[in-house]
């Protein structure tokens, strides 16, 4: 029996294969990686000014918890 691997799209990569402190966009928001583990912490740097993130602005602000398999797109 082989082995399931989550590959990610082309173009991305999964949160946990970046280092600490680099940034990434994903879905409109620019957010930089601070922890990681098996889970990760990231850090919200910028919104896009969409109608979603204005109205769940205190939500999308700061420090959040994210899955390590997350697809991301490294900047």
């Amino acid at each position: 029996m082989t082995e399931w691997k989550a590959v990610p799209k082309k173009g991305l990569v999964h949160l946990h294969t970046l280092d600490i402190g680099n940034k990434f966009e994903v879905n409109g928001l620019t957010a930089m990686l601070v922890n990681k583990g098996i889970n990760c912490d990231v850090v919200i740097l910028e919104k896009s000014d969409c109608e979603w993130h204005r109205n769940y602005e205190s939500y999308y602000s700061g420090k959040q918890t994210w899955a390590s398999k997350t697809e991301v797109k490294p900047l």
